[in-house]
């Protein structure tokens, strides 16, 4: 079986600090590697301005890939997250709950 991670994230609104909520927002979080990205996943923001996106806990262990979140709009981008590179999911730790879950957030907007 397969172990999964949740990649999680939160995003406000960087002049009230409330979060980020409504069905005309989600996001993107890409592995780069090189000039070129590919999506992870593709998910909506949370009631909370969250996001929360499953993938394979051992593929991206083993990739240790760079990766970003995309926030958009409607169809328009409005934020970018730095590129975390090389992000260790597990962060030394061994997994013990399952699934594992590493938060990126928040990101103020």
């Amino acid at each position: 079986m397969e172990q999964e991670i949740i990649i999680q994230a939160t995003f406000v609104d960087k002049n009230t600090g409330k979060p980020l909520v409504g069905p005309t927002f989600w996001v993107e979080v890409f592995h780069k590697t090189g000039f070129q990205s590919s999506l992870i996943n593709t998910e909506e923001l949370g009631e909370e301005g969250q996001v929360a996106i499953v993938s394979n806990l051992e593929t991206l262990q083993r990739l240790r890939p760079n990766i970003y979140f995309v926030l958009h709009r409607n169809d328009q981008v409005i934020f970018k997250s730095k590129l975390f590179k090389k992000a260790d999911f597990l962060q030394g730790k061994r997994v013990s709950i399952y699934p594992f879950t590493r938060d990126f957030g928040p990101f103020e907007v």
